[in-house]
């Protein structure tokens, strides 16, 4: 209203009855006018405050005198706390060596030189290490808590630096040095013969204490080092924390057995097409899924897990055309397999023998084959792609000579005999003399477009004279794992919600649920992050329900 003087604020803060212990003093407004006018002060409350002293003033401080007069109105307080700023760790200043002579570098040790030309590129520094020590430190010198540099003690970090010898052999490295009289020194392996520009990364564990640090470089003993581009690797910091909530539906079943699958599905009509709402679950620890959208009509389909023998005759118990031949099975390679209707490992008898023997230097190799969808027709022996299948057979080792060897294979094959994919080709080796031994290879998943299977088990001899080796085979299975036609039963569908987060590895969630934003509940355990989307779900029974979700490092 009068003169030049300014409005402003004074704040205190006290704690109970014991008088203020944190005054800011007279704060003047950043400016003034004749007109009335908005002024903000933002205030840190300090630790063990509980109460705050609001003290309205004419500033002195601000140029005015007693003959002036300002007035105040609509003294508020915005409780909704000031986002701090983001934390900006401290570089490693002039790590390039591009400001000259060493800008932002100091030295108790040696004597440093800092070229203009010659560095990767431009500006570095050599530092001689072949008289004395020497080491050239960061920061002017001067000690840096490590909480400045975005380091956190105990710690391990990456340390990067382009180093190249001037003379000598050693490469540079890295000196982290102490006011408690520690030293943590790393020098990498020198990359090629050193002499050109390449850059190291040095990984160290920040010591737990004190907390500060100096932070140098170092030339090898005996060598002249130049020094570029050095600077602290840290990693991303991670994304704040951000939850989303979406209403739809839930859709629950009563599971039957833990070995049964369930497929949830949904669509427009009751006589569908239906469209299946995730991944088909086995068990019954899962019986409900989330449906992000609300659909008309919704089903569930259960099946029961079935096997089945896609191998024929696999105990080798019929003949074939002739009495040494198996029936489904082909003899294949120079020296045919034979049928034994004795000494196999079944009640009934028969195996199968592989025997190769080397008349001359020549190799030779005996080997029984089976596609499985072709060996008759009345046979269940195609595969289903997406089903998983377990190989095994029984082999008795008689006789194993120089250069001999055994081995088996599945395939996948579409309609046209193609490979659509296989196990690979494994050898096996029962010892001489010993008892049945039976091999096996688990998890054989048909591939897409798969129908059959192609089995191979064979001995084979390099180009030795004398080559020779023979091997009982009996009982070959080929077992798929999977489950029969499914059926649809009963399922029950309510409105439900989901809240969603992007976790973080290392770090714990709980979400927490109110009706009225003051009471607040926890909402399930606790939930580790593993750097996936986690989620929780919960019934929209209430008119209104709130969620929050909180970290927990």
């Amino acid at each position: 209203f009068a003169g030049t003087g300014k409005g402003g604020l004074k704040l205190e803060s006290w704690n109970g009855g014991g008088g203020a212990f944190n005054n800011t003093g007279d704060m003047p407004a950043s400016g003034s006018s004749t007109s009335w006018a908005t002024y903000s002060w933002n205030y840190l409350i300090p630790v063990g405050a509980t109460s705050i002293k609001i003290v309205p003033l004419l500033t002195g401080a601000s140029g005015g005198s007693n003959a002036d007069s300002v007035g105040i109105d609509n003294i508020m307080v915005n409780n909704t706390p000031v986002p701090p700023p983001p934390f900006i760790p401290d570089v490693i200043l002039n790590g390039d060596f591009e400001t000259p002579n060493g800008s932002r570098w100091g030295t108790t040790q040696g004597t440093p030189t800092y070229p203009t030309t010659g560095g990767n590129p431009s500006g570095n520094a050599v530092l001689d290490g072949t008289a004395s020590f020497a080491v050239l430190y960061a920061f002017n010198n001067i000690e840096k808590t490590f909480a400045s540099l975005g380091l956190a003690p105990g710690d391990t970090y990456t340390f990067q630096m382009d180093m190249k010898l001037v003379s000598g052999a050693n490469i540079g490295g890295l000196r982290l040095e102490g006011p408690a009289g520690y030293v943590v020194e790393s020098y990498p392996t020198v990359i090629g013969n050193g002499s050109q520009w390449a850059t190291y990364s040095i990984v160290l564990t920040v010591p737990a204490s004190p907390g500060l640090c100096k932070f140098g470089l170092r030339p090898g003993g005996g060598s002249i080092v130049a020094f570029d581009n050095v600077k602290i690797v840290l990693p991303a910091p991670p994304a704040p924390l951000q939850a989303a909530i979406t209403q739809g539906t839930s859709v629950s079943w009563t599971a039957a057995s833990a070995a049964n699958q369930y497929q949830a599905q949904e669509s427009s009509s009751s006589s569908g097409p239906w469209t299946n709402l995730g991944s088909a679950i086995v068990g019954n620890t899962t019986s409900s899924v989330f449906d992000d959208s609300k659909s008309a009509f919704y089903q569930v389909q259960e099946s029961v897990p079935t096997t089945q023998e896609v191998v024929h005759n696999g105990g080798f118990t019929a003949a074939g055309s002739f009495s040494d031949e198996a029936e489904g099975w082909n003899p294949v390679q120079s020296q045919a397999p034979s049928r034994l209707a004795t000494g196999g490992r079944s009640d009934d008898g028969a195996c199968m023998q592989l025997q190769v023997v080397n008349v001359g230097a020549a190799p030779n190799g005996s080997e029984i084959q089976q596609n499985t969808n072709n060996v008759f027709e009345s046979e269940s022996g195609q595969v289903v792609p997406g089903n998983t299948y377990n190989f095994s057979f029984w082999a008795k080792q008689i006789s194993s000579g120089v250069s001999y060897e055994q081995k088996y294979k599945v395939s996948f094959l579409d309609e046209n005999g193609n490979i659509k994919g296989d196990g690979g080709v494994k050898p096996f080796s029962p010892a001489v003399g010993g008892a049945w031994t039976q091999f096996t290879q688990p998890g054989l998943v048909a591939p897409a477009g798969s129908t059959t299977a192609l089995i191979q088990i064979f001995g084979v001899t390099g180009a030795v004279q004398g080559g020779e080796g023979e091997a009982l085979i009996d009982d070959v299975s080929l077992l798929s794992s999977g489950f029969g036609s499914p059926t649809v039963i009963a399922a029950a569908t309510t409105s439900a919600v989901k809240v969603s987060w992007q976790s973080l590895a290392g770090w714990d969630y709980q979400v927490q649920s109110s009706t009225n934003l003051s009471d607040w509940t926890d909402f399930g355990s606790v939930i580790a992050g593993d750097g996936s989307i986690k989620a929780v779900y919960d019934t929209a029974e209430n008119a209104k329900k709130f969620y929050k979700v909180g970290e927990l490092p």
